[in-house]
């Protein structure tokens, strides 16, 4: 029997039911699901086929400084360079891009960049904040083309309580709400709609959320700052008065996002950021159907997702037959968990609302729709909800 480790807080494993349901799943599959314990060495817990781990948090608090928290990133570090073929989901070095906001935007648009959607899509200009003093913020804004209204989000995505506290500022008089380190960034109008991408291995879900509505120009220099927690207005169920159009956009048609155009991203993404287990937030802007990333985190909330475990346990499969396949000297590979072996473990149609970015390889006529067992059908605008 394969086994597979994990270790998330209690908080993320309660939520997710990750140890009664996903359990019973891998011991069909011949799998034993084990809960690692980081503060003992992982040798004596193992052989492990995969380990999965959410572990931002205990990332932030070794960063500054905590022995507890550093004792468990070194044995998972050891772990890894004594094991250097065990995958990890997801490798710490990469999940480390994410934990701060401006490197991950940074980080997320030179990746854009170099793909074909470049112009379709992109971050909102944002620029870091690290200072009270109003004269150098209007300069940063200035700099970096940061328009009001623009959001405050904190500079460190994970491991605090102050990540999902935001503000969106309106005009001059409202710098000094800013609480610096935070990242500043333009806001964007898009009919109080976002799009959640969740990703696992090579599939992706589109999920539709609510979220905050459109600004008009006039009156914001009167405008005083609103602060908000982005649970508040992101979640399936939220009713904030963010999420309420004004009366004259009730009659604006959404600009929903594009099929292509999210494919083409996924894939760049993915590749680029070396992750399987993450997620971004994508907006359409009103008036230009521009795509928008705004959000970017590292195992996001799946919990509510269809068939979030039956795809992960799909993607554990593909790497574990990968790993044997390459250990007999087959030539696959896999890099930082992404698997190249398509025909490892066979995936699920997209009946099921979510799609493969392998499908890329398609012809362009074929991408016109997406395929279901070889069927090409009209290019959907629905949004999966």
């Amino acid at each position: 029997m394969k086994k597979v480790g994990y270790w998330m807080t209690e908080k993320k494993l309660k939520k997710l039911d990750f140890h009664t349901i996903f359990s019973g799943l891998c011991r069909k599959k011949n799998i034993e699901l084990v809960k690692i314990d980081l503060l003992q060495p992982l040798e004596a817990q193992g052989p492990f086929s995969v380990i999965i781990h959410k572990l931002t948090d205990v990332l932030s608090l070794a960063h500054d400084g905590d022995k507890k928290s550093q004792m468990m990133m070194d044995n998972l570090k050891t772990y890894t360079k004594d094991h250097p073929n065990v995958p990890i989901l997801d490798p710490l070095d990469s999940v480390c891009k994410l934990m701060d906001r401006n490197a991950s935007y940074t980080l997320f648009q030179n990746a854009v960049q170099q793909t074909s959607v470049h112009g379709k899509v992109l971050v909102p200009n944002f620029v870091e904040i690290h200072t009270k003093d109003v004269a150098e913020i209007k300069r940063l804004l200035e700099g970096a083309k940061v328009k009001y209204p623009f959001v405050c989000k904190s500079s460190k995505a994970h491991g605090s309580v102050k990540s999902h506290e935001m503000a969106i500022i309106f005009n001059d008089a409202g710098l000094k709400d800013i609480e610096p380190p935070c990242v500043a960034m333009t806001f964007i109008n898009h009919n109080a709609q976002m799009h959640k991408i969740f990703i696992i291995g090579h599939d992706f879900l589109l999920v539709k959320r609510p979220s905050i509505k459109n600004f008009v120009s006039a009156g914001l220099s009167d405008k005083s700052t609103i602060f908000f927690h982005s649970h508040d207005v992101s979640k399936p169920h939220s009713s904030s008065f963010l999420n309420e159009l004004d009366k004259n956009d009730l009659n604006r048609e959404t600009v929903l996002p594009s099929n292509e155009i999210l494919e083409e991203l996924v894939s760049a993404v993915t590749q680029s950021l070396q992750l399987s287990l993450f997620g971004f937030d994508v907006i359409v802007e009103n008036d230009t159907g521009v795509h928008y990333v705004i959000d970017i985190n590292a195992f996001p909330g799946y919990d509510g997702v269809p068939m979030f475990y039956e795809k992960l346990l799909d993607y554990i499969q593909r790497l574990i037959s990968i790993s044997e396949t390459n250990c007999t000297g087959t030539n696959h590979t896999t890099s930082n968990n992404r698997t190249h072996n398509d025909n490892a473990v066979p995936n699920h149609s997209l009946q099921d609302g979510w799609r493969d970015v392998r499908n890329l390889k398609r012809s362009l006529r074929e991408r016109e729709g997406f395929v279901t067992n070889g069927n090409s059908s009209k290019q959907s605008k629905c949004i999966a909800k």
